[in-house]
């Protein structure tokens, strides 16, 4: 998820704003990941 972190300035609200989208998006990525390995196998 490194291409994300430097897309926002700095700021306390985009601060929460990037956390919350990076965590979404692991959690997306987590759950595409165990689908491709459910399609794989």
């Amino acid at each position: 998820m490194v291409f994300l972190v430097e897309l926002q300035p700095d700021s306390k609200a985009i601060d929460n704003n990037t956390n919350a989208i990076h965590f979404n998006a692991r959690a997306l990525l987590n759950n595409l990941r165990k689908f491709s390995v459910f399609l794989c196998t």
